[in-house]
């Protein structure tokens, strides 16, 4: 079928032209906040909703804490907004952690004449080094010399568990006993504490910290010196003459895992972007703003693939395909005789997972009661083209980014597994470290957190305060409000007796038909922590503009419905409690102010009692709803605009004139526009004018009669004869 027409006999249809614009799509009530928190994305803007902004941002901070508003503002606001653009803040002294997996080559026993490099480990009278300057071996370096090699000891790993690869100096947990493995092995039923004195002894020691002078250390003590960690290796009473690193009392406790570059890293500023550095096998860090510091990883279940031969050494995990099926080691030992699934022995037992070049990646976090939990599990290989049975990424960066809203990793995809396989088997479960939320956000950083929002791909129809009164952040998000055509709620601070609320504004300068501004003297009960809690209501003031955009009139919110009263202005709290009882606010003052005060409801709790912005000429521009009304014919004349933009002009002017009409009309049927109160212009809600300026500008104009709101009620008592 054609769809044009030319000179031949045929039925031509031509492409339908569709001119069916329409305006007014997308979410209406959407918050807008800057916050402190616990954890949460920094620097970026993160949508929340009811059902998840504490999953993502942590409960709000204690009482005591600064900026402990923050969270309340955000939990008032998603009670009734489509949903809130958050942006996390942190002073520029904010750190994220990140742990690396040195590259680990397992060299056995330690052998002169050697060419070692850093991460070879050797074993040497029954205790492992590890390389850290690469050397030929000789005689005269041999472990431990101090210049080549340090020892390479292991950490806590809760209970004792069979099939571990142990090592010198891990510590496990055996019916409320700790134990330090002396003699590195493979665990099994057959060589668990207390019963193998071989490979385990009773462990005392404690992790004391920062080393101490005059202390009475025992062995298996942990100390932290310098930034380096030692580990007690004969009992002793400390002094400066035998303090760290002291080799007749103290052996560095190193692992695989390090964070940064070197042991001790202070971790990495927001907005680091990571790569792995030589002799690394992979780097993992949180991306959820948590600075995990109650966070542990770790590698276990390296499996590997090999032909079962005679005479041959099999590590746990080790995999062997035999008739029939696949078998496990599951006890290290070097070969005899084939193996059969008909008979499981001591040594295999029957396979019937993933195989192959693999590992389990485990994270570990903590409970508000310093108990341990498993946070994200994953089974991953370290090749970039690895998929798992079912056709799924398994390779650990793809895994991490398809799976994980908390980590991500860096693995250097030019290792082959037989490289890298010693070094994910002995990375121990191992802490993150580093990580902090930093000192106290100062002006300049609350005022680069707001500045996300110049940017119009975030929308911001109800950006609020949250707690701020720095009035320099506030007078910068006034200029955003005013940008971006929006509204924006902030408080004075509740605890200041309401003729010093008074001054503090009018103290401002601060001026907007586009802010408003709210005093809340009340204290009501904290859900999070117990006891009694002062925060402003900033955010309820957007809970309450969301109330009204609820009340639809076909597809238009109602913008028009002042965000005060008991139907919309109610805050949900409970066990509200006045701070200053005996302090009477003077209405008419504040109304001079610009101030919209909380008042005690008459049945319980308290309301917001006025919807006033801070624009202090006697127009219809100071009232909340007025200016509502503009932003929404604003932003939607602004999709009507870009319709019409770069048409020629017998195309723009019945575009911007049809769709335009069309904004309006609908407000006029949703009471938004009424008709003119002074009729001396007409009766209509609203005047439009479509005009071409120049060849090139058109200019709409449209004069509209907004709705009024009872702010004011009079009654007049009248006496009859």
């Amino acid at each position: 079928m054609k769809s044009i027409i030319t000179n031949a006999a045929e039925i031509t249809v031509l492409r339908l032209i569709d001119n069916t614009y329409k305006t007014g799509g997308g979410p209406i009530s959407v918050g807008a906040s800057v916050v402190v928190a616990g954890k949460g994305p920094v620097g970026v803007v993160t949508q929340v909703r009811d059902d998840n902004w504490q999953d993502i941002f942590g409960k709000p901070l204690s009482k005591r804490s600064s900026f402990m508003e923050g969270l309340r503002h955000l939990s008032d606001a998603v009670k009734s907004c489509n949903y809130v653009n958050v942006v996390r803040v942190v002073h520029d002294d904010a750190r994220f952690p990140s742990l690396l997996v040195k590259l680990i080559n397992d060299h056995g026993a330690w052998a002169s004449g050697h060419a070692y490099v850093a991460g070879d480990v050797v074993e040497q009278a029954d205790v492992r080094y590890i390389c850290i300057l690469a050397h030929t071996s000789t005689s005269g370096d041999t472990p431990p010399h101090a210049a080549d090699w340090e020892v390479w000891t292991g950490t806590d790993h809760g209970a004792w568990a069979s099939g571990h690869v142990y090592i010198a100096g891990d510590i496990v947990e055996v019916t409320g006993t700790k134990y330090i493995c002396i003699l590195g092995h493979t665990a099994s039923t057959e060589n668990d504490p207390p019963d193998d004195v071989t490979h385990w002894e009773a462990w005392a020691g404690s992790n004391h910290g920062a080393w101490a002078s005059g202390h009475p250390y025992i062995a298996g003590d942990i100390v932290t010196q310098t930034g380096v960690s030692y580990l007690c290796i004969l009992a002793h009473t400390s002094s400066s003459e035998n303090d760290p690193p002291n080799e007749t009392n103290w052996s560095v406790l190193a692992t695989t895992c390090e964070v940064g570059e070197t042991s001790g890293s202070d971790g990495h500023p927001y907005g680091t972007v990571l790569s792995l550095g030589a002799g690394y096998v992979m780097e993992i860090w949180p991306i959820d703003g948590d600075p995990s510091v109650n966070r542990s990883f770790e590698l276990t279940d390296v499996i590997t693939e090999k032909t079962w031969v005679t005479g041959t050494a099999y590590d746990v995990n080790d995999v062997v395909t035999v008739t029939g099926g696949k078998l496990i080691c599951i006890t290290a030992h070097t070969s005899e005789s084939a193996p059969t699934l008909a008979i499981p022995g001591t040594y295999w037992k029957a396979y019937k997972g993933e195989y192959g070049q693999r590992f389990t990646l485990n994270i570990y976090d903590k409970d508000e009661s310093a108990v341990e939990y498993l946070l994200e599990t994953y089974l991953v290989g370290i090749a970039p083209a690895d998929t798992d049975d079912m056709g799924r990424p398994a390779f650990i960066e793809t895994v991490l980014e398809q799976n994980s809203d908390r980590f991500r990793c860096n693995i250097d995809e030019d290792l082959t597994w037989a490289t890298v396989k010693d070094s994910l088997k002995y990375a121990s479960k191992t802490a993150f470290v580093g990580g902090t939320n930093g000192s106290t956000p100062e002006t300049a950083d609350w005022i680069a957190a707001w500045d996300l929002f110049r940017n119009e791909t975030f929308l911001c129809h109800l950006m609020f305060a949250a707690g701020v009164y720095d009035e320099d952040v506030l007078a910068n998000c006034i200029d955003i409000a005013d940008e971006r055509h929006c509204s924006f709620f902030f408080d004075v601070n509740p605890n200041l007796q309401s003729e010093a609320a008074i001054a503090w504004i009018k103290g401002t300068g601060l001026e907007s038909r586009q802010a408003a501004v709210y005093y809340s003297p009340f204290a009501a009960n904290d859900r999070w922590y117990g006891g009694k809690t002062v925060w402003g209501i900033s955010g309820a003031a957007a809970n309450a503009c969301a109330k009204g955009d609820a009340n639809m009139t076909g597809a238009i919110p109602g913008i028009h419905y002042a965000p005060a009263g008991i139907h919309r202005g109610m805050l949900e709290r409970t066990g509200v409690k006045s701070l200053s009882p005996d302090d009477v606010i003077n209405r008419d003052d504040f109304y001079d102010a610009r101030i919209n005060p909380v008042v005690a409801g008459d049945t319980g709790g308290a309301m917001i009692d006025d919807a006033l912005t801070i624009h202090y000429k006697q127009n219809y521009s100071r009232f909340i709803w007025v200016n509502r009304i503009a932003n929404y014919i604003d932003h939607r004349f602004v999709e009507a605009a870009a319709y019409a933009k770069f048409e020629p002009d017998g195309l723009t002017k019945p575009i911007l004139t049809r769709l335009t009409k069309e904004i309006l009309d609908q407000l006029v049927t949703s009471g938004a526009l009424v008709t003119p109160r002074d009729t001396a212009d007409g009766t209509n809600p609203y005047i439009l004018t479509v005009k071409q300026e120049e060849i090139d500008l058109w200019l709409v104009t449209w004069d509209f009669c907004p709705t009024g709101a009872a702010r004011r009620i009079a009654g007049q008592p009248r006496l009859i004869k």
